[in-house]
């Protein structure tokens, strides 16, 4: 892979957005009280080796700007993990291990861990564009806008270049880099679809895909655009710790 090289200048003419106007957008793409989904997560190491995870995801989102969105994924194959869960609540992560019947709260730097062995981080789950970040577009494309985000607080990366489409502002290239601005995760959303529910067609990709650069390590989510479900009522009780041992 090469490092990806690109002007660190902000750039935004009269008939375009500016970069907060384009994170406003995102957020807004997301424009949704409650979801629900089934989804099929692979991790493929680089000798071919293939782990296999089901899971139902739900969330909520907070009702004012001062409260806090939910999220939880309870796993439901294979047989060892079903009943394991993650919980996020705000800026809380929540892990509980089905096996030992043990919840634990994950530390800021056990949210930088690997969840469950895959491309993703465990604070990947609470990533909130507008609140976490700042940064500039670097470049403005035909059917897409470019940002350079570099997050408020500490995260296991120093900055991501991100491609999202002007057309619905779904998020389709994230590119990781470290601290030395080297290329070490490139993420990757196909397959976009629209999803219709209670009358509103919302689109997100049915496919989103991390690759490692170092050790070549992809892992790939794959939802199921009929088991997904917007607006439809989901109690608070599911987004406690006290729920994740039912």
């Amino acid at each position: 892979m090469f490092v990806l090289g690109f002007a660190c200048a902000s750039y935004a003419d009269d008939n375009e957005l500016t970069f907060n106007e384009i994170l406003d957008q995102m957020e807004e793409a997301g424009d949704y009280s409650t979801m629900q989904g089934e989804a099929v997560m692979k991790i493929i190491n680089s000798d071919g080796d293939e782990t296999v995870m089901a899971f139902t995801s739900y969330e909520k989102k907070g009702k004012t700007a001062d409260d806090d969105d939910s999220s939880l994924i309870r796993f439901t194959s294979p047989a060892r993990l079903k009943g394991t869960a993650i919980l996020v609540v705000g800026d809380n992560i929540w892990y509980y291990n089905n096996r030992t019947n043990r919840v634990r709260l994950l530390s800021q730097s056990a949210k930088k861990g690997s969840m469950m062995g895959s491309g993703f981080s465990y604070e990947d789950l609470e990533l909130q564009y507008s609140k976490d970040f700042t940064g500039e577009v670097v470049a403005v494309e035909r059917d897409h806008y470019k940002l350079k985000l570099i997050p408020k607080k500490e995260k296991n990366y120093s900055y991501m270049v991100i491609k999202t489409r002007k057309e619905d502002f779904q998020v389709e290239l994230a590119d990781y880099f470290n601290e030395n601005d080297l290329l070490y995760k490139k993420m990757v959303s196909k397959d976009f679809t629209k999803i219709k529910s209670k009358g509103k067609e919302r689109v997100m990709p049915m496919v989103i895909e991390v690759k490692e650069i170092e050790d070549g390590k992809v892992t790939r989510i794959e939802f199921d655009p009929d088991d997904i479900k917007y607006d439809i009522k989901l109690d608070d009780d599911i987004f406690s710790e006290r729920a994740l041992r039912q």
